[in-house]
Formats: structure tokens, C-alpha cells, sequence
């Protein structure tokens, strides 16, 4: 199966702004690791924090890596 990251990102960004946590969280780490997008470490914060506020503790556990308040 072709993988077409940008699009993945596109589509993942569009949830994320619906408010879907799931996808917020998945939002922060694609541009923690620019896969899709450009690598943004800040934006990927903003995206794991709305994330973490919603209750998903692995965006919780990555915030406390990398020593960042939620």
C-alpha cells in the first residue's frame, strides 16, 4: 500500500481542529518528526498539549519528557 504521509497529515490536521484528541496527539508527533509536514517542535506542543488536556496519557508522558507543563 503507497503511503502518502502529507495527505495523512492534511487529513490528521482537519480532525484535530474538530477537537478530536486522538488526532491532536498523533498531530504532535508527526510534527515532532516532520513526517508529513515540516519538523515544528512548538507546534507539535501546542498539538500534544490540547491533547493531554483531553486525557491521552501518552501525550501526557511525552509532555513530562521533555519537561514541558501541560
Amino acid at each position: 500500500v503507497d503511503q502518502d504521509l502529507e495527505k495523512a497529515f492534511y487529513w490528521t490536521m482537519k480532525s484535530a481542529e474538530q477537537g478530536n484528541a486522538g488526532s491532536q496527539g498523533c498531530a504532535g508527533y508527526m510534527l515532532l518528526e516532520g513526517r508529513g509536514c515540516d519538523m515544528d517542535k512548538e507546534k507539535a506542543i501546542v498539538w500534544l498539549k490540547k491533547s493531554a488536556r483531553q486525557g491521552d496519557k501518552d501525550c501526557v508522558e511525552e509532555l513530562n519528557s521533555m519537561e514541558v507543563d501541560y
